[in-house]
């Protein structure tokens, strides 16, 4: 069994930071992870459609394929997976903005490439490594880190272990507790 590497979550301003020094057209990866835990594939293949502003809910059920002749994978990576969350009042204000400002990509793709072309979570990762570096992000870190970024606010918010495994989509509450059992006050 391969030991997991503890979590060391991000602080907001690293985040921001992170943000700022990223292009602007591409800041809203930064903003999903943060805000909702998806994975970095989900957070790629979030349309417009997806988002039900009225509720304020994120309906998770597809993410971007890592195939170049296909925008969506075939399946999510466990049937878990496919949920819905909170859509926080700042994050729904960032969506607002960024597609008001650079538009929908391909089949109402929330994020594109520079060239209005399907973003791929090579490119994705990449630049988010370049813009984390100057914020001391260990070179061995991607964008993976906002996910467990906001798992560390919800405990520290008191959520309860099993709401962030639905919230976080994994399969078991064993998974939910080896990866972040430690950030949760009474370990």
């Amino acid at each position: 069994k391969v030991k997991q590497k503890k979590v060391v979550p991000l602080s907001f301003q690293q985040v921001k930071q992170i943000a700022e020094n990223m292009s602007e057209r591409y800041r809203l990866i930064v903003w999903l992870g943060f805000y909702t835990g998806m994975r970095p594939s989900e957070a790629l293949g979030l349309t417009l459609d997806r988002i039900d502003f009225e509720n304020k809910v994120i309906h998770i059920d597809r993410q971007i394929s890592r195939y170049q002749d296909e925008i969506f994978a075939d399946s999510l990576k466990t049937p878990a997976s496919e949920r819905s969350i909170r859509l926080i009042g700042e994050l729904e204000k960032l969506i607002l903005d960024h597609v008001a400002k650079f538009g929908l990509g391909p089949d109402g793709l929330l994020l594109k490439n520079r060239l209005g072309g399907v973003w791929r979570y090579r490119d994705a990762a990449h630049r988010f490594r370049i813009a984390a570096r100057p914020v001391g992000v260990n070179a061995g870190e991607g964008l993976h880190l906002l996910r467990h970024t906001c798992v560390s606010n919800l405990i520290r918010f008191g959520y309860k272990e099993k709401v962030i495994q639905h919230w976080v989509g994994h399969e078991s509450i064993q998974e939910t507790m080896d990866t972040y059992g430690h950030l949760f006050p009474d370990h």
